[in-house]
């Protein structure tokens, strides 16, 4: 096996980052070093992209937009539909923050909008801008529905030059434990499901298909503003932040506060 070097995971929240630090852990064995980033642990530097040497992958949501794009470090992109996306992360919330949020229709649709602001915030920034440096886009959807055909680039991003064995790539994915989050149940595995798809966002109790139309239209609305300033920007000056991206450092920050 050859080595592997370092990758900068950004992930919107749900878009299935553990899962891939699963996979690519199981893949590599205990070679591969992770580091969480959000815990309190004095060995991390807290730093993105990480400056420990020999971690070969960490986690980031960028929530603020304030992640520094380095040329030279690979970065590995992760990203989902809006609506299971938010679904997701609010029934997280929930079980995480359960004294302050409400397990309302009117909870969850305050929750929504404003995740929708950081949403398009995110995929503007990290999906539809053009890159300095090695990116790699995963959307959850293509994860879950053909992990073998993503890991099959997601491997050699990691070990570039390795030559992927089918074998122990295939009894990764077929042994795969999946985990279900909610209030109600708490966490719950199910041992060696395999990756696919679990959930339909039609079954969430609040599930109401003209709120999220809405939803998603008002979001890629904001999306595609935001990336044309961007492209405007970047033939500037691609490392100073732009007036939208300042704007969004706001939303996120309000987003922060409305789930903290």
């Amino acid at each position: 096996m050859v080595g592997m070097r370092y990758v900068a995971g950004v992930s919107w929240p749900r878009s299935g980052h553990h899962l891939m630090e699963r996979l690519v852990q199981n893949y590599f064995g205990e070679s591969f070093r992770y580091c969480f980033f959000y815990r309190d642990d004095p060995a991390c530097c807290h730093t993105f992209p990480c400056t420990q040497s020999g971690v070969n992958f960490t986690k980031y949501h960028d929530f603020e937009l304030s992640g520094r794009i380095v040329e030279g470090v690979p970065y590995l992109v992760q990203y989902r539909a809006l609506t299971p996306a938010t679904i997701s992360d609010f029934e997280l919330y929930l079980r995480d923050d359960g004294d302050v949020g409400e397990d309302t229709v009117e909870s969850f649709r305050a929750f929504a909008r404003y995740k929708a602001d950081g949403w398009a915030a995110f995929m503007a920034k990290w999906v539809d801008a053009q890159f300095p440096t090695e990116r790699l886009l995963v959307r959850y959807e293509d994860l879950v529905s053909d992990a073998h055909g993503v890991l099959r680039s997601t491997i050699p991003f990691f070990a570039p030059g390795e030559v992927l064995d089918e074998e122990r790539l295939g009894h990764v994915i077929e042994t795969e434990h999946h985990v279900d989050v909610s209030k109600q149940d708490g966490v719950k595995w199910r041992l060696n499901a395999g990756v696919k798809a679990f959930r339909k966002p039609e079954s969430f109790r609040f599930y109401d298909a003209s709120f999220f139309s809405e939803l998603e239209a008002y979001a890629d609305e904001k999306r595609w503003q935001i990336a044309a300033a961007e492209v405007a920007d970047a033939a500037h000056n691609w490392r100073r932040p732009s007036s939208a991206i300042q704007f969004l450092r706001s939303s996120a920050s309000r987003l922060r506060r409305l789930i903290s």
